[in-house]
This record gives C-alpha cells, structure tokens and sequence, in this order.
C-alpha cells in the first residue's frame, strides 16, 4: 500500500493506523479489564482474552503474508508462470529429441 501512495501521505496513514490501534487497544481495556467494565474478568482470563486477540491477528496478518507469497509467482494473465526454466517440459522433451 505504501508504494501506491505520495510521501504526502504517508505521515496521515500511518497517524491514522496508530489512531485505530488505539481505539481498539482502549475498548478492549474497558471490556475485559475495567472493573465496571462489560465482563471484568480476572488477570488469568484477561491473559486468555489478550491471547485469542493476538492470536487473531497473527492468523489475519500470516494469511495475508501466504497470499501476497502466491499472488507474485501468478502470471499476468492469471496462469502460472514457471518459477524455474528446467520446470518447463515440453522443451525438455524437444531437446531430448534434437539429442537422440
């Protein structure tokens, strides 16, 4: 996303994903660890809480990385394209042929 945006902007999208981390950050500490809070649970489960949020996130950002992997080796035509000239075995075939 960075590459498709002017420096202009950079300090604006960067501000506003802090500005999000924050609200998200904050509405779970009033949830889970306010004492009036929705659910104040106890340490031992805030701990499970913060855990499953951090574990989602990881699962959100690992696919994200799987994809954008097996995205690039896609041709622009959306076949695949050989990551290797060796992989391509009809030319294989031909040159075994011009050899024997």
């Amino acid at each position: 996303m960075a590459e498709k945006i002017s420096e202009d902007s950079y300090a604006l999208v960067f501000g506003i994903n802090t500005f999000v981390a924050v609200l998200v950050q904050t509405a779970l500490t009033l949830t889970v660890s306010d004492q009036n809070g929705l659910w104040a649970l106890n340490e031992r489960n805030q701990f499970f809480v913060y855990g499953g949020y951090h574990a989602c996130l990881g699962v959100f950002f690992g696919a994200a990385v799987c994809i954008s992997y097996f995205v690039s080796f896609r041709g622009r035509d959306g076949t695949n394209c050989n990551i290797s000239p060796r992989l391509n075995l009809s030319a294989d075939n031909e040159n075994r042929e011009n050899i024997l």
